[in-house]
């Protein structure tokens, strides 16, 4: 597998997001009546399960070989070779355990949440990819983009005054006004790119995905 392959699907997945965002955000005026929410939440969960399943195959073709951007083939790095291992170390270094010598996961819903960069960055420490380096290096800095999109998906899915403190914490960033509902986040402005939040957090997952593959 190359993994440009991988970086090339994820791009039609946030095409389609920025179509859809920018198509929804023509007809929004001052708050989002409860149908936009339900429609922004689900746009907001694709997105989001779009980063999660790239970072996911990145790292598991990672580990099994795959060839990267610039044409190197990456050794295989698990034992045994299967995604079931890549899987169980991915689980191991989500709870900061020590990974057992041929131990496997079979079963997905197991795994922690692979776009979560903190998590993430774990398992490239333990599952040790040919292109660890690379992937540190991209992964290891994030503060804003896929972060703060799963604040503002979180703090939708589990909305409690905790998940809601967590979203507004992030609002130094943007400008904006106050929001009722989580999503509406994603009409904040950036302040260095001057876009919608959620155009900024999609234009930043395609330079991480670039500089990832």
């Amino acid at each position: 597998m190359e993994l440009d392959v991988l970086r090339g699907r994820f791009e039609v997945r946030l095409a389609k997001a920025e179509t859809l965002f920018s198509t929804f955000a023509q007809g929004v005026k001052r708050n989002c009546r409860h149908d936009q929410v339900a429609f922004l939440d689900g746009l907001l969960s694709y997105t989001w399960q779009a980063w999660c399943r790239f970072c996911r195959d990145l790292i598991m073709y990672s580990c099994l070989g795959a060839e990267t951007n610039g044409g190197v083939v990456l050794p295989i790095s698990v034992s045994p070779p299967t995604p079931q291992r890549v899987s169980y170390l991915a689980i191991q270094a989500k709870k900061n355990k020590v990974a057992v010598a041929g131990q496997t996961n079979s079963v997905w819903r197991y795994e922690p949440t692979w776009g979560d960069v903190s998590v993430l960055v774990r398992i490239i420490l333990l599952a040790n990819p040919g292109n660890a380096p690379q992937l540190l290096t991209t992964f290891g800095g994030i503060t804003k983009g896929p972060a703060h999109l799963q604040k503002v998906r979180n703090a939708s899915a589990h909305l409690n005054d905790q998940s809601i403190a967590e979203l507004l914490a992030i609002q130094l960033y943007y400008l904006g006004a106050p929001i009722r509902f989580p999503c509406e986040a994603s009409f904040w402005i950036d302040t260095v790119s001057g876009d919608f939040a959620f155009v900024a957090w999609l234009d930043e997952m395609r330079f991480l995905a670039k500089s990832a593959v």
